[in-house]
């Protein structure tokens, strides 16, 4: 969210939220398991399972503690609402991510 405020179009976003971190949707791939559990673009992710996501860093660390096919609870900011989404990863959806195990949040380094 702190670089969002550098971007006309998501300026208004996060100060009509009021928030301060966060990660912005900008993109939806059409079928994926977002779009099918309903998340959206311009929804700004603050939580995963109950984890502050202060950084894209922290949402991919996250994000890739689950297993494929293992549910977890996204909280977004739509439209100045707070609204928990439970997103299910399918395994075709799934890309490999050769960093996810040497992410470290202490120090948001890989």
């Amino acid at each position: 969210v702190t670089n969002a405020y550098y971007y006309r179009e998501y300026y208004s976003l996060i100060k009509n939220a009021n928030i301060t971190t966060g990660v912005i949707i900008t993109q939806i791939e059409a079928k994926s398991s977002a779009a099918l559990a309903g998340l959206e673009e311009n929804d700004i992710i603050i939580k995963v399972d109950g984890n502050e996501i202060s950084s894209s860093a922290y949402l991919r660390y996250y994000l890739y503690k689950h297993k494929v096919g293992e549910e977890m609870k996204i909280t977004v900011i739509r439209d100045n609402t707070e609204i928990d989404i439970t997103v299910s990863d399918d395994k075709d959806n799934i890309l490999d991510d050769p960093y996810e195990d040497n992410f470290d949040p202490e120090t948001e380094e890989f």
